[in-house]
């Protein structure tokens, strides 16, 4: 293997190494503007024995470990060009020792698979694995495909059709807003939140959070309407070449019996396809324990399902 040495950086001088992150949630302007939500940010270039940069990692270090990400869906290795499998494998131990050295652990979320290009996800994976990482945990992450039937009526369960064919009854306006400005953004939201706050959630960001994020990632705006009213919403992160992601959606209590969530998640699947992109519709676990209702709601208006990684590396279980 090839000697590997990592190298600590300011954020603009990893800007300048990786200017096209694999996903925004990797990029130096999402992590800066999360930085608050963990006690330091690392930036760490992983060069090798030319002092040639090669690999490089954003972590939130939040006292016990070093988290990549620390604040989003999922992190990971960025590559300057593509890397072969040697790279990967020192980068890994490199980090091993960087984290001993400082009394830290690690924790890193992988992207789940279709975001792999060129193998760079699962050779990532398979380079932590090697070095010792232990996986806890996969999420069950569920997307619509950029091909295939999810936004064909005719390719959905039959129970799934006939909630759909019950939406299509009634009078439905769909208004879909790429790049939306604030107040799109404030009407979905407030579908959104009204939806959680019935069953008894909480959304983990505020309005506030997500109108800073609109300013980094183009965020797309859809809006289901019944009679000039507001009633499903979606807000979807263009977060990687092809792939947008489906970060809240929801319905407006009392309107359930319209099925507007059927007729929401088709016109998802189906503006989408169109336009060529795969949807991550997000994950329906909690640290790997699965959701059953919310996995089989998913499943039924057609989506398909990838794990999504998450490793960690203790030093007292050291095997050196």
């Amino acid at each position: 293997m090839a000697a590997i040495e990592i190298q600590r950086v300011t954020p603009n001088e990893y800007r300048e190494l990786f200017p096209a992150p694999s996903h925004r949630y990797n990029s130096v302007e999402f992590n800066q503007l999360n930085s608050h939500k963990c006690i330091e940010v690392l930036y760490l270039v992983f060069m090798d024995e030319k002092r040639k940069p090669r690999l490089g990692i954003i972590l939130g270090d939040d006292g016990e470990d070093l988290k990549s990400p620390f604040s989003a869906p999922f992190g990971g290795f960025e590559e300057r060009g593509m890397q072969r499998l040697e790279f990967y494998l020192d980068a890994a131990d490199a980090l091993v020792q960087y984290a001993y050295s400082i009394g830290r652990g690690i924790r890193l979320t992988l992207p789940p698979d279709i975001y792999n290009r060129c193998s760079n996800v699962t050779k990532q994976q398979g380079a932590l694995l090697t070095c010792g990482f232990q996986l806890v945990c996969s999420d069950y992450d569920y997307y619509f495909p950029s091909y295939g039937g999810c936004g064909d009526m005719d390719k959905l369960p039959p129970k799934s059709r006939n909630k759909l064919r019950i939406a299509m009854r009634h009078d439905f306006g769909l208004e879909v807003h790429p790049s939306a400005d604030r107040e799109r953004i404030e009407r979905c939201y407030k579908v959104i939140h009204d939806n959680r706050r019935h069953r008894g959630y909480d959304l983990r960001m505020s309005l506030e959070e997500v109108i800073r994020t609109s300013e980094i990632i183009d965020i797309d705006c859809m809006l289901l309407t019944t009679e000039g009213v507001d009633v499903a919403a979606a807000l979807v992160y263009h977060v990687a070449t092809g792939v947008v992601q489906l970060i809240y959606w929801g319905d407006c209590p009392g309107y359930s019996h319209l099925r507007p969530m059927n007729m929401l998640a088709y016109q998802v699947a189906r503006y989408y396809r169109q336009k060529g992109l795969t949807v991550d519709v997000g994950p329906s676990s909690e640290n790997g324990v699965p959701s059953l209702g919310l996995c089989d709601f998913k499943e039924s208006v057609g989506c398909e399902m990838v794990l999504k990684p998450t490793l960690v590396y203790r030093h007292e279980v050291m095997k050196r």
